[in-house]
Formats: structure tokens, sequence, C-alpha cells
């Protein structure tokens, strides 16, 4: 099932099983930070600020919004006051909710 991230006024969706279980539930899981979505594009963008992983499944409302997997790795292009981010996933340029990710090295 999934329900409106009515933090952010609505925009986007998200597993409510992925997002609303905590670890001392049983079958709590933590995203797989050491495993990585494979990303179908080899570009990478020459002027991003950071990479981060997706810690929660994201799937975009809108055409400039990134849909991200768990584990997806996103290059972050720029970040914003509102709890938002512009970055590079998959192909595509988008904005994602910053507090779904991870920063990764």
């Amino acid at each position: 099932s999934s329900g409106i991230n009515a933090e952010y006024g609505g925009i986007g969706t998200w597993a409510q099983s992925d997002v609303e279980k905590q670890p001392s539930d049983p079958g709590y899981q933590t995203a797989p930070i050491a495993t990585p979505v494979e990303e179908e594009s080899s570009y990478v963008p020459s002027n991003y600020i950071k990479r981060v992983q997706a810690l929660y499944r994201y799937t975009k409302a809108s055409d400039d919004e990134l849909t991200l997997p768990v584990g997806a790795l996103v290059y972050v292009l720029q970040e914003h006051s509102d709890g938002w981010s512009e970055g590079f996933y998959n192909g595509q340029y988008g904005y994602f909710p910053a507090n779904f990710t991870t920063d990764i090295r």
C-alpha cells in the first residue's frame, strides 16, 4: 500500500511498509546500503556536488521529479532549503525528497 507524503504538501508517494516500521519491529529491514541498484546510464554529470543512496522507494508525482527504488545511487546537483534536492539518476534529471536518501562516499 502507499500513502501521500503530507510532509511535502502531498507530493509523491512511498510504501508505508517501508517507512512506518521501527528497528524494534518484527521484520524491520534497513536499505541495502552496500548493494546499490544498477544504473542503466554510464553518464555522470560533471557538476554534481555529492552522491546519495535512496533509503526508501519514492514514486514521482510530477514530470519534474525522479522515481527512485531503494538503493538507487543519485548524483545531487543542487540542494534546496525546503528539503528537496535536484539530481540525476538513470539518465534523468529531477527533484526528489532529500530525507529519503543518505550521503555515500
